[in-house]
């Protein structure tokens, strides 16, 4: 029997899943809806507790990284630098289609 496909972005994600991987997605206020930092705020907040919990889902927290989507990645970039301690680290972060300036001296001093 052939392998039945999942079209689009939950395609990629059910896939990530066959091969292992274990896929969270972390909600955040909107600009319309809160003021600044809070959608940083709650993407630090959502990963503090996927840390917190890890064994609880079965995900290797050592081995951890952010992917994200436009906006959701610029929030995840603002994360790194916006200068506050990190409770918890990432390997990587994966963007897809961001807008992020790697030549920004906050970026660039945050990643190196």
């Amino acid at each position: 029997m052939a392998e039945r496909k999942t079209p689009g972005l939950p395609g990629l994600f059910v896939g990530l899943c066959r091969k292992g991987y274990v896929t969270a997605t972390i909600s955040y206020r909107l600009k319309k809806d809160s003021i600044y930092p809070a959608a940083i705020e709650d993407v630090m907040d959502g990963i503090d507790f996927l840390f917190q919990h890890g064994e609880t889902y079965g995900y290797d927290i050592k081995s951890s990284f952010d992917w994200g989507f436009c906006r959701g990645t610029s929030v995840d970039a603002g994360r790194v630098c916006m200068g506050k301690p990190q409770k918890h680290k990432v390997k990587a972060v994966v963007d897809i289609y961001g807008p992020v300036d790697m030549t920004t001296p906050t970026l660039k001093h945050s990643l190196w």
